[in-house]
Parts: C-alpha cells; sequence; structure tokens
C-alpha cells in the first residue's frame, strides 16, 4: 500500500487532530430550497461516493465484508442472499449498540432494532460510495451484484497464509477479484473485534482509496487526504482551538483554505470556487424568500432586519463581482454532464441577470414568489400561514461537507490512532 503525505504524529501533532476531530463532529446543515439537483450535481463533484444520510466511514469496511462473506458462501441460503444481507445488518446494529451502547453516535438503526429491525439498509446507503472508491469493482446494482455472488459467477476468494491484500501475490485473478479490504479476518463480526470506530490498517485503506481511486482523485475529501489530512493543512498550532472549529465547520472557510494552498489541484480549487460562488450567489433568492414569508405573516421587524442582511448581501455580491454575463453559464458548463431541471436553470439563469441588471426589489420578489409556487404548488409555504419566525431554507449551501467532516475525522481518527 503506497503512503501518500501521512506522516507519523508529534505529540503537538496528535494534539491538533484532535482539536480537528472535535470539531469535525459537529452537525451540519441540509439545503431546504428548490435547487437541489444543483446542489448535488456539485457535490457530485466535490464530494463523490458521499450521500447526507451516510453517517461512519467504517460502514464501508463493514458491508465490503459482509460481501465476502457472500463471496465465500458464508449465506446459509445461496438463493437468497438478499435476505442474508438484510438479516445480517439487522444481526450487527443489535451488536454494535451492545458494544458501544450509547457512547458512539452513527450506528445506523440503532434506535429502530427494538421495532422490527433496521429501516434504511447500509448497504444501499453505502453501495454508490464502495463503487465509487474501487472497493467493490462492478458496474452491477446491489440486488445483482449479491446474485452474481451466491451464483459463484466469479472466483471465491481464498488468500494465502500470508496473504496481505493488494498485494501482487494475490492468488486470485485481478479480474476477479471484485471486493478490496484491508485484510481477513474470518471472525470479524466477534465482539472483540467490531467496532464502529476504524482501525489503522482500515483507516489506511480508505485512504489509499479514496486518495488514488483515479476518477475521485480531484474531489475534495481526496485532496485533503492526500495532503496530509485536515490537520495538516491548517495554518495553525495545536492549541488554538477557535480556528480549528471556524475552519472546518464552514464550507466557505473550507473552501478558502482549500483554494489558497498551493498543494491542492487546480482542477479540485475550481470546482470549489464555481460552488462557492454559485452557493453566494442563491443565498440572496433564500433571503428574498424568508422576507415574503415575513411580509405575508406580519413579522414586522423580521422584514426589517432581513431587508439589512439582503443589502449586506448586495453590497457583498457586487465586491465580489459574481454576478457578470457568464457567471450563469460557467456555473453550468462546470457542471456539464449532469441532469438539471430546465425550470431550476432558467431561475438561476433570471436571477443573474436581473441582479447583474441592478433589478427593483419588485421585479426579484416576484420572480422568487413565481419560483417557489411554481416549485412546490399548493404546498408551498407562501400559501400557508405561519406561527413562527424561524428561517426557512437555507442561508449558504454545504455541498455535504457536513457528512464529508464526519467521515474525514473516522479516516483521520483511525491514522492517527
Amino acid at each position: 500500500m503506497s503512503q501518500l503525505g501521512w506522516v507519523d504524529f508529534s505529540s503537538d501533532e496528535r494534539n491538533k487532530v484532535k482539536l480537528v476531530l472535535a470539531a469535525l463532529s459537529e452537525p451540519g446543515t441540509l439545503d431546504e430550497l428548490g435547487i437541489g439537483q444543483i446542489r448535488d450535481a456539485f457535490a457530485n463533484r466535490l464530494f463523490p461516493g458521499l450521500s447526507t444520510i451516510q453517517t461512519r466511514a467504517k460502514y464501508f469496511i463493514i458491508i465490503a465484508r459482509l460481501l465476502r462473506d457472500i463471496q465465500n458462501g458464508k449465506a446459509k441460503k445461496p438463493k437468497n442472499p438478499h435476505l442474508w444481507l438484510e438479516q445480517q445488518e439487522h444481526l450487527l446494529a443489535e451488536a454494535l449498540v451492545r458494544i458501544h451502547g450509547g457512547v458512539e453516535n452513527g450506528i445506523i438503526g440503532a434506535e429502530s432494532i427494538a421495532n422490527g429491525g433496521v429501516g434504511r439498509r447500509p448497504s444501499s446507503i453505502y453501495w454508490n460510495g464502495l463503487k465509487t472508491f474501487g472497493i467493490v469493482k462492478s458496474t452491477l446494482s446491489l440486488h445483482e451484484f449479491c446474485t452474481a455472488l451466491a451464483k459463484n459467477e466469479h472466483m471465491p476468494y481464498i488468500a494465502n497464509s500470508d496473504h496481505q491484500e493488494g498485494k501482487d501475490d494475490d492468488d486470485v485473478h485481478l479480474t476477479k477479484r471484485w471486493i478490496e479490504l484491508p485484510d481477513q479476518i474470518d471472525n470479524w463480526q466477534a465482539d472483540d473485534n467490531l467496532k464502529i470506530s476504524l482501525s489503522l490498517k482500515e483507516a489506511e485503506f480508505l485512504k489509499e482509496k479514496i486518495s488514488t481511486t483515479s476518477e475521485v482523485e480531484h474531489s475534495v475529501l481526496a485532496q485533503i487526504l492526500r495532503n496530509g489530512g485536515l490537520a495538516k493543512l491548517l495554518p495553525i498550532s495545536s492549541n488554538e482551538t477557535t480556528a480549528v472549529s471556524s475552519l472546518v465547520l464552514n464550507f466557505d472557510a473550507l473552501a478558502s483554505l482549500l483554494t489558497s494552498h498551493e498543494s491542492i489541484s487546480e482542477r479540485c480549487k475550481q470546482q470549489i470556487l464555481q460552488a462557492q460562488l454559485f452557493s453566494l450567489a442563491m443565498e440572496g433568492p433564500h433571503i428574498r424568500f424568508n422576507i415574503l414569508l415575513a411580509q405575508a405573516n406580519q413579522f414586522t421587524t423580521l422584514v426589517k432586519t432581513l431587508e439589512s442582511d439582503f443589502q449586506e448581501w448586495l453590497t457583498e455580491v457586487k465586491r465580489l463581482e459574481v454576478f457578470h454575463s457568464k457567471c450563469a453559464s460557467n456555473w453550468f458548463s462546470a457542471l456539464s454532464g449532469s441532469r438539471i431541471n430546465p425550470l431550476s436553470r432558467t431561475f438561476v439563469e433570471r436571477w443573474c441577470k436581473l441582479i447583474a441588471n441592478d433589478a427593483k426589489i419588485e421585479q426579484l420578489d416576484e420572480l422568487v414568489k413565481k419560483r417557489a409556487k411554481g416549485h412546490k404548488k399548493s404546498r408551498s409555504l407562501l400559501n400557508k400561514k405561519r406561527d413562527n419566525e424561524k428561517w426557512v431554507g437555507i442561508r449558504r449551501l454545504d455541498f455535504r461537507w457536513g457528512v464529508s467532516r464526519k467521515l474525514l475525522a473516522d479516516i483521520e481518527g483511525g491514522l492517527s490512532a
């Protein structure tokens, strides 16, 4: 296994990592306005293989081990490997809860195992990521893959006693090795071996796969790991807790860090920059939408506050020259190949044109109102009375950094253990 910039940790480095890991564990935010498809298209480039419902990095290893068990014939009913996999996921949820109690977060199914078992199964949540990072080498669906494994349509995995997975002495043909793992542990589900945290070997394996898989090498996670992790990238000392928190919790601050770092690839920087500009541009209509809600519900004080926020936003986007004749085309060119709803694209383009031309507030509000009602129809909050003044939607887009930082925390934690 090649090494990509990770070094032994001094006492100072370990303290620095602890601060990063603590900050990475903070909760994230979600976008709730009707531009989700564009947001997701950017997120797929910035954080491929990840989704907002993933919780812990260990599930990439756990699901791969379960699939390897099917490959090795451990499923008692080979004609129905899907049922076996589902049963094992229920049992694993019970085991992880029993082992960790309430100490560890992110155990999928922890709150539903007493009521019929795991609801949303980890195998379906992590399947795309397993393929994206090259841990599973297949274009099949999860159902098709399990069927192929059970039918033994490729060579069962058998290793020499001194085998190290990933080495050239594999005694299984490379084209037949559909599942990669950091090691072989026959009794990996035993309580002594099963933990939700990553071992050093597992963390090194995930770092290797994410960092070297060509399809994702310019992603944010890959670039961070290729450069030694956030603890190495942050320009701070080990006792600057406030600086750590502000730099990793906020996507904009993280973007500023990565785009200014010379070791981050130019392709990654450009993807981050376009996403950051899009996020800032779309904060404006979110503010106007909340103003419309406040006006409709006669929240006078809130209207004044939000109008002030909007003027500050206008000042900022003009200072940064966010809106110009090619801003929208630049964003959609960066998303070439992605499926974008034409109505979403039209809304973004019109908003950009109105702001660039210093349109009147009434024109902006009319566009936002039309978009909101067209997107949600009768379910639009503009058609309903509200009993609270809480913000609706997002202020800035997260692009899956919220979940990514948690997975990164698991990997960095394993590497520094």
